[in-house]
């Protein structure tokens, strides 16, 4: 199963899943969690692969023969404003950029009942099942 969501909604969901899966002793939306997780981090890469060619199609090279990048003295990348601009739009909108996301859901009465609602909401669309007025079905 698949769910919709962006790349900051699979970061969000790894930043969140993480930590909770430290803390939480053994229960069925850890398992689902583990089930997906493996998945959500290869999408991730796949972003950060991205996310690095945004970066180094834009930054400054040197003007000799080599055209070696340019980078400041903490190994940062360097940009003119105006390419510093392209970068931080074309991440932006990578960041927003939907992909097929993995989802196992876990039935409402098996969820645990410490479960906080930020997290809930997080986990919504990939571990927890988004409220029936969001779910979308497709027209015939």
């Amino acid at each position: 199963m698949t769910s919709k969501k962006t790349y900051a909604d699979l970061i969000e969901f790894s930043n969140v899943s993480a930590p909770y899966m430290k803390k939480s002793k053994e229960n069925t939306l850890l398992r689902s969690i583990a089930k997906i997780e493996p998945k959500i981090r290869k999408l991730i890469d796949k972003f950060n692969k991205e996310k690095n060619d945004i970066e180094l199609d834009n930054c400054m090279l040197t003007n000799d023969e080599y055209k070696t990048i340019l980078r400041d003295t903490n190994n940062i990348l360097r940009y003119t404003p105006e390419k510093q601009k392209v970068v931080n739009e074309k991440i932006t909108d990578l960041l927003n950029k939907e992909v097929d996301a993995p989802a196992h859901y876990v039935a409402e009465e098996k969820l645990p009942a410490d479960i906080d609602f930020y997290t809930r909401v997080v986990f919504e669309g990939f571990v927890i099942a988004p409220p029936a007025e969001d779910i979308e079905y497709p027209s015939e």
